[in-house]
């Protein structure tokens, strides 16, 4: 089990800081440490006081800990002032200068002002204390009101080129990654997160319930992230999957007291109907789009570069086959597709066409695979409207997310195991993550892919995952025919 800390305050009425911390671990399975930078007496209401603990105190805890339980995330909330600050930034230096290789991903909330108003950190006056731990963290999760503070802009970004600006400022101070939270937004149906990685930008929308369960909403966030990271996610994947949960654990919230409520805990953190979407503008309108429907599990899949492969695999009974050719100037590219489209209708087979859409169209194949980035070029609405069925590839919770916004006939969900049929930019996703991607999306057709042979077919299937595709498992086996049918008869 993964490490993680939070080092945050203490929240007497458990709604935020370090508890919410440590209940938002336990859900997302990493075993939580906990260091206080200070004690707050609060409820629902408001915060009556905040009192930091020692220096002497607070270094000692790190170290105690560091000796028996190294961190492969920490997660970095209230720093009530510049003694503690100092002593982080040591931490953090230590982190980075590790002797051993370990690696620890670093995750800084900027918290400021409580969700009730109050100024609850003496750093807040002056927000440029922060930038000295900015070299050290991996990632920075301020909210709208935190990013202004942060920049010292003279208001919240309301658009996204505002949000741009700011935080333009904060990187020029050595800042890597962040994420802007879009709670504070003004938008009245949705909230937009946006991730800023590298030169790479993000946008991640959710419903905005009309909730007073608010309190601790940014600690539930960058705790979710950092449990995720300390599980080797891919951050746009962390981030996809923390607004799965929170957007749940909000809807679900728990209100006890007099004031704001808090975001729920305990819960299963995947549910489908929390899916976030991904967009490329806070106004962008997602179109439906209704592709033909699969009825039953696709079972054994074969993914195969040759019509004389398709011939065979037909004749030997398998029903689901994609013809994947990659080099466009194969002369007998539209021949080929022409022919397979036609030998599954003679089977009565479910062909599929990889990549080239518009000859699926016009020759009516059965369906047409998509790659990701395909999504963005191909005419969605004409595939839709021709009839033919649609699979999409994806490799983690974004890309998931993306595909589930287009309502595709099925997912495919790979790669499971490392494999060297093509190159990837994603790593194996490994069983665990195959089950958690099945359960999340039991009422669609899913396809596992990538790296599976017989040997480990029985593994996969018990994730819950119905279908199977197949890349070398048939076509470099000593004898095609025996291995197709052996494959076969796990789906009898």
């Amino acid at each position: 089990m993964k490490i993680v800390w939070t080092i945050a305050g203490s929240d007497s009425c458990c709604g935020a800081g370090a508890q919410r911390d440590i209940s938002v671990m336990h859900d997302l399975g990493v075993y939580p440490c906990m260091v206080i930078t200070s004690l707050t007496a609060q409820s629902s209401v408001g915060v009556d006081r905040v009192e930091a603990v020692s220096r002497e105190f607070f270094s000692c805890n790190i170290k105690t800990l560091l000796n028996d339980l190294y961190p492969d995330a920490v997660k970095i909330g209230l720093i009530p002032d510049q003694s503690i600050l100092e002593e982080i930034e040591k931490f953090l230096r230590s982190l980075k200068n590790d002797g051993a290789g370990r690696k620890t991903y670093v995750v800084l909330d900027p918290v400021c002002v409580a969700s009730t108003g109050q100024q609850i950190s003496e750093l807040a006056s002056e927000p440029e204390n922060f930038y000295s731990l900015f070299p050290y963290a991996d990632l920075l999760t301020p909210n709208l009101d935190e990013l202004r503070i942060l920049s010292r802009s003279s208001k919240n970004a309301e658009t996204i080129e505002e949000i741009e600006e700011q935080v333009a400022v904060l990187r020029k101070h050595g800042l890597r990654d962040i994420i802007v939270k879009g709670g504070h937004g003004t938008n009245p149906r949705y909230v937009h997160d946006v991730l800023f990685q590298g030169n790479e930008k993000y946008i991640l929308r959710s419903e905005k319930y009309n909730t007073q369960n608010t309190h601790g909403t940014g600690c539930t966030l960058s705790s979710a992230i950092a449990s995720y990271m300390a599980q080797n996610y891919f951050l746009y994947d962390a981030v996809a999957a923390s607004q799965m949960y929170i957007s749940q654990a909000m809807f679900r919230g728990i209100k006890a007291g007099h004031g704001n409520g808090t975001p729920a805990f305990g819960i299963n953190p995947y549910n489908a109907e929390f899916i976030p979407q991904i967009v490329g503008s806070f106004d962008e309108e997602i179109p439906e789009y209704r592709f033909k429907s699969i009825e039953e599990p696709l079972g054994l899949y074969p993914v195969v570069d040759s019509i004389e492969w398709i011939r065979k695999l037909l004749a030997w009974g398998v029903r689901t086959v994609q013809l994947r050719i990659k080099d466009p100037e194969y002369e007998n590219l539209e021949k080929d597709i022409e022919e397979a489209v036609a030998l599954g209708e003679q089977y009565r087979a479910r062909v599929f066409i990889d990549d080239y859409w518009q000859l699926a169209v016009k020759y009516r194949a059965y369906g047409v695979h998509l790659g990701q980035e395909d999504l963005l070029t191909a005419d969605l609405k004409q595939i839709a409207e021709s009839g033919i069925a649609l699979g999409v590839s994806t490799h983690g919770f974004y890309e998931i997310a993306r595909a589930c916004q287009i309502n595709p006939s099925y997912i495919a969900l790979g790669h499971i195991f490392p494999t060297q049929t093509k190159k990837m930019k994603s790593d194996p996703q490994g069983l665990e993550r195959l089950k958690l991607y099945s359960e999340l999306l039991a009422d669609k057709n899913t396809v596992a892919i990538g790296g599976i042979k017989e040997s480990n077919f029985s593994d996969v299937l018990a994730t819950g995952v119905k279908s199977i595709a197949v890349v070398t498992a048939i076509t470099r086996a000593d004898d095609p025919q025996t291995a197709a049918e052996k494959l076969l008869s796990y789906f009898a």
